[in-house]
Order: structure tokens, then C-alpha cells, then sequence
């Protein structure tokens, strides 16, 4: 006689939460970063911003950028404007950047070594005040994906979705891996 099992459980792992950097309010402190950063649930693994939602915030300090860069989840900037001042030294914070096809950014960037880092030629570009165009930041390698008009944000939470799917030590690992070369 055979046997018959009962039908298979369905999958339903809740998914890991992907949290959203908040814009800050008009009239924000200085830290409002930090602030942000502090209040983010403490599961999340990955963490998403808006650059454009960013244009008129104050100026965050060093020390809050480099929470982003040194933090323990990835964090992926999408765009599709024209990225300045502090918008832009959010989005050079970011691990992953990803823009539409309208995107640019202008110079110049207030944290001018990271931008060294990470595009050398494009730095010296937006140091003499130039607008990068999209298709000249993906050349340079400050974005990983060029979108269609519109497109940037559905491909930030694709890749949010997909690394949040991983294991969070994984996560935290390769992330420090890549920093250390």
C-alpha cells in the first residue's frame, strides 16, 4: 500500500526588513543624520535612500558618512535628478548606486576624497564645477545600473530584496571584505 503524505507547508519565512534612510524635516539639525541612522530597526538588511528626496538637507557631518560607508549593511542611493552638495555626499556614501537615465551629478562634491576613491578621473571633472551626465557616471563606475526614466527606484528594491534575502553575517562580511580589499 502507499503511503500518502500531505501536502507540502508553504514557504513563508517573513522577509528581512529593508529600511529607508527618512528625508529630514525643513529645518533639521546638523545631526539629524545620526538621529536617522539611530532610529533604523535593528534587523534591517540593507538599507535604501532616496538621493533625490535629499536636495535641500543640511550637510551631514563626517563622522555620519562614514557610518553609512563603515556600517554593517549595505546601502544602495537611487536617483534620477540632478545630485548636489549634501545629496550628492549621501550618495557617494552609498555601497550600491544605481540612477535613471536623466541622472546627473554636479560638482563640486564636499567630500572630495571619497570621490577620488571611488572615480579618480570623474573627481577631477567635478572639482572644476563640471555636471556629470548619466551615461558618464557609468562609464566612470559611481553607478552599477542605468535605468530608464522612472526606473531607478524598482531596481534599488530589486537589489535591496535580493541582498536582504541573504544571511545577515554574510551580509556584514562581505561588506567588510570588500573594504579591505
Amino acid at each position: 500500500a502507499r503511503v500518502r503524505l500531505p501536502p507540502p507547508l508553504p514557504y513563508t519565512l517573513p522577509m528581512p526588513p529593508v529600511a529607508r534612510l527618512p528625508a529630514p524635516p525643513p529645518g533639521a539639525p546638523p545631526g539629524w543624520l545620526a538621529d536617522a541612522l539611530d532610529a533604523l530597526p535593528g534587523d534591517a538588511r540593507c538599507l535604501l535612500v532616496d538621493a533625490d528626496a535629499l536636495a535641500a538637507a543640511p550637510a551631514p557631518s563626517r563622522a555620519d558618512l562614514l557610518r553609512l560607508v563603515l556600517g554593517r549593511v549595505p546601502v544602495i542611493a537611487w536617483f534620477e535628478g540632478t545630485l548636489a552638495g549634501p545629496a550628492l555626499d549621501l550618495a557617494l556614501a552609498a555601497d550600491i548606486r544605481v540612477c535613471g537615465a536623466a541622472a546627473a551629478i554636479s560638482g563640486p562634491s564636499g567630500w572630495p576624497g571619497r570621490l577620488r576613491l571611488l572615480a579618480p578621473a570623474a573627481a577631477e571633472r567635478l572639482a572644476r564645477g563640471e555636471t556629470l551626465a548619466a551615461p558618464d557616471l557609468y562609464a566612470a563606475g559611481l553607478v552599477s545600473a542605468l535605468l530608464p526614466p522612472g526606473g531607478a527606484a524598482a531596481e534599488a528594491g530589486r537589489l535591496a530584496a535580493v541582498i536582504a534575502s541573504r544571511g545577515p553575517i554574510a551580509l556584514e562580511l562581505a561588506k567588510e571584505a570588500i573594504w579591505r580589499g
